[in-house]
């Protein structure tokens, strides 16, 4: 499994991976999701570099990622 963002792009670029699906919960709690073509996020990943964004929580600890 991938653990990190590097794993995720070069898992992505290893399968041939054409589009990812991205589901999320709105601030009003309802479901949405919407699919990204894989090279918009390899350009937006070479623009900003694979560094991880982690929310930090009140207390400077990082939230755990969802598995």
């Amino acid at each position: 499994m991938a653990k990190t963002v590097s794993d995720v792009m070069k898992m992505m670029t290893d399968k041939a991976v054409q589009f990812v699906d991205l589901r999320f919960t709105d601030t009003r709690g309802k479901e949405q999701h919407v699919t990204v073509p894989v090279s918009a996020l390899m350009k937006a990943s070479s623009a900003r570099g694979t560094r991880s964004t982690a929310r930090r929580l009140p207390d400077g600890k990082a939230s755990k990622p969802r598995t």
